[in-house]
């Protein structure tokens, strides 16, 4: 019964909102939030795996705009350079969602391919 509850609660909570806007801006966003203190490759890696996810929807790392608009310029240069790059060189081959090696296995992964392991991040696509 409580999963049963915490399904409704969660497609109320986020199945039935529109999913945020993937402009390039808002997807520069969002690989700051997400790998602002991680390597370029790191950078890159998130955002082939926005890119491919096509969607912000469920995008952790775009929440916290105070923090991301805080980030020194040279991160947003990089976040930039990254977003631009991934168009042309999926490094994650194909991965739509990614999660930090330092956690266990997330509960989505499960069924999941594992496509890449770039510095602390897992890419994961269906």
């Amino acid at each position: 019964m409580k999963t049963i509850l915490a399904i409704i609660f969660w497609s109320l909570l986020y199945g039935c909102q529109p999913c945020p806007a993937m402009d390039s801006e808002r997807a520069v966003q969002a690989v700051i939030g997400e790998a602002a203190g991680q390597t370029f490759a790191e950078k890159l890696a998130v955002a082939c795996a926005l890119r491919n996810r096509g969607t912000l929807a469920g995008v952790r790392g775009i929440r916290n705009q105070r923090m991301i608009q805080s980030e020194p310029p040279r991160i947003w240069i990089d976040a930039r350079a990254a977003w631009a790059q991934s168009a042309t060189n999926d490094v994650t081959h194909g991965a739509t969602h990614w999660e930090s090696d330092q956690f266990p296995a997330p509960a989505w992964s499960r069924g999941m391919t594992l496509t890449a392991h770039i510095g602390k991040f897992k890419f994961f696509k269906p």
